[in-house]
């Protein structure tokens, strides 16, 4: 199947939010002198790309499937071509978070992680119905709340949880943030705990947002016996859809202003919070992207002009992954580096090298150098990306 622009231009914007979010939330502080700066790149763009990048996920394994027709896991588990990436990547993720921010990070269980993780539990789920994968999604965020509560969540978050600046003056207890960064440790009850429950992207809930991506490919674009989906139908059931939750979870977010900040961790009508992941959030993140993607497929799936922008999101979707690692590189690595050579605290310059609207120009700046630098790269066939790695080791890549 052929590539489908709609996903590579979502996949970009997911990747684009993503380093405008990044720059500013690790090189700036939290309590600058620009506050809606940084609220805009950590809330306005910053909280939807990962639920966008985690969506694509499932959506583009179905449409892997759809190339090649289901293939049973052979009784050699570990030679399955899936199996292979997903494991792959969870390794990447471990060895990413160790190169950006050292040995006691390794168990911080980023998005990659989550991602490797997910590739592997789609494939072990099989030929299940697109309904099948939504309600085994739900079961990821059913239980959540409880079991935050259980694992004493905040313990390992600076203990609080503090209204963000800036929108707190306008809307007081609609956002929250906790009042310190994940903190994981070496025991290994807490850091199964940290990968099912508490790290940055934990498997309750952030598994459902792969899972229901599988369900959205599904019934977007896998044929059924007798015709192939009414894509109109589908745009306009995204955006139904996507308006629905994302009024849903605005409502629950304000219902629930009044609460204590506690609320945000063991409850399910709670304010909006990205860490812990909350209903509100979660709602708000699926009508979001549900939006953006039924808007992309009305724009580029029923033909779409050739243009500079179209090829620079094909290239990258297509390097998604090595762009995700490199801009962490770019942006964590001179800092300690410099900390290094000043002969402090390695991370002694995190969250404090410069102001936001610098950042926030740095990451632009990031971009547009990317353009030429990826076309440069795929004349190279993308030779020694972490793609043709896991093409290497694994088999070739999903269609998207």
């Amino acid at each position: 199947m052929k590539r489908v622009d709609s996903i590579d231009v979502l996949r970009a914007l997911a990747i684009i939010f993503m380093v405008l979010c990044h720059f500013p939330v690790n090189l700036s502080p939290v309590d600058g002198q620009y506050p809606w700066v940084y609220f805009f790149s950590n809330h306005i763009i910053g909280d939807f790309a990962a639920a966008i990048f985690l969506v694509l996920v499932g959506v583009s394994q179905v449409l892997s499937s759809s190339k090649t027709g289901y293939i049973p896991i052979s009784v050699q588990f570990w030679k399955d071509r899936a199996i292979r990436r997903g494991v792959l990547i969870f390794v990447i993720g471990l060895i990413f978070s160790m190169l950006m921010r050292g040995w006691e990070a390794i168990f911080e269980w980023d998005i990659l992680t989550l991602i490797g993780a997910s590739l592997i539990v789609i494939r072990l789920l099989g030929r299940l119905p697109a309904f099948g994968f939504l309600l085994v999604g739900l079961i990821f965020i059913s239980p959540s709340p409880f079991l935050r509560e259980y694992s004493q969540y905040l313990q390992h978050w600076g203990n609080s949880m503090t209204a963000v600046p800036g929108i707190n003056e306008v809307l007081p207890g609609i956002l929250y943030d906790p009042s310190g960064e994940y903190m994981p440790t070496w025991s290994i009850q807490e850091i199964v705990e940290g990968f099912f429950v508490e790290g940055y992207f934990p498997i309750f809930p952030w598994l459902f947002f792969p899972l229901f991506g599988v369900f959205l490919g599904k019934t977007s674009f896998m044929q059924s016996q007798e015709k192939s989906p009414d894509t109109r139908l589908h745009i306009v059931f995204m955006l139904a859809g996507g308006f629905a939750l994302s009024i849903v979870g605005t409502v629950i977010s304000f219902a629930a202003r009044t609460k204590p900040p506690l609320s945000v961790v063991n409850e399910y009508i709670s304010p909006l919070s990205f860490y812990p992941s909350t209903l509100s959030m979660q709602l708000l993140q699926l009508g979001m992207v549900l939006i953006l993607f039924g808007f992309l497929r009305a724009c580029y799936d029923r033909g779409s002009r050739e243009s500079v922008w179209l090829t620079y999101c094909r290239r990258l979707s297509r390097y998604s992954l090595t762009v995700y690692v490199l801009h962490h590189a770019v942006m964590l690595w001179p800092m300690w580096l410099i900390g290094g050579i000043a002969e402090g605290p390695w991370d002694q310059f995190y969250a404090q090298a410069m102001n936001e609207p610098l950042a926030l120009s740095l990451s632009v700046l990031i971009m547009v150098l990317l353009g030429p630098a990826l076309g440069a790269w795929d004349r190279v066939q993308g030779k020694f990306s972490l793609e043709w790695w896991l093409t290497k080791l694994a088999g070739a890549g999903s269609a998207r």
